[in-house]
């Protein structure tokens, strides 16, 4: 990659909560809600999702001929519940090292993969591989129904960041779920090729 575009810096579109001005590594919370009175991902929970969209909404008009679309219920009235998602990451990064920050691609990604969680049974047990999973926002969420997943980036920075990630999101994850981050370069040959006697330990 040419030295002047690896050593652009480029912005993120995601500044939940960042002061003003802030351009380091920030964590963000993200709040992920759902109908209460049952299990997060139970079979109420996936009836409440699947008649809200499909019944119909009356979206109508301002004076100014903009959208006036329905407003969520409130997160903090009792007849919704949510759980909290943290996630590290940087407000701005070189080129090189953007899985450092929270782009929308990850959150519509995320949006999808909420949504089949809800309404189906598809990810549950499933064995997950991600490529270019940045700040594992998507598999932290995928953890609370799956089996095994796999999340994999490349660079030493983007990688411990996930690993941090899924540390600070863990206490939500299902029992028994087994979460590695691994790097994995797919411009590069597969498997790695590695000299006779290299053997270096992977701590994530």
């Amino acid at each position: 990659m040419d030295d002047g575009i690896s050593e652009e810096l480029v912005m993120s579109e995601v500044h939940l909560g960042c002061p003003p001005g802030f351009l380091g590594s920030y964590v963000s919370n993200f709040t992920i809600s759902f109908p209460s009175g049952s299990d997060d991902l139970d079979t109420e929970t996936k009836t409440y999702v699947s008649d809200s969209s499909s019944s119909k909404q009356l979206i109508g008009f301002d004076e100014d001929g903009d959208l006036v679309l329905p407003r969520r219920v409130n997160v903090e009235e009792p007849s919704v519940r949510s759980f909290n998602v943290s996630i590290q990451h940087d407000v701005m990064s070189t080129i090189p090292s953007v899985g450092l920050q929270v782009w929308k691609a990850e959150l519509v990604l995320s949006d999808f993969v909420l949504h089949t969680m809800l309404t189906s049974s598809e990810f549950q047990g499933i064995v997950a591989l991600e490529l270019g999973a940045g700040t594992g926002l998507v598999g932290i969420l995928l953890a609370r129904v799956a089996k095994t997943i796999f999340l994999t980036d490349k660079g030493d920075r983007v990688l411990d960041n996930c690993a941090k990630n899924i540390n600070l999101n863990s206490g939500g994850f299902s029992a028994g779920v087994a979460v590695h981050v691994r790097e994995l370069d797919w411009t590069k040959p597969w498997p790695p090729k590695r000299t006779q006697g290299e053997c270096r330990p992977n701590n994530r």
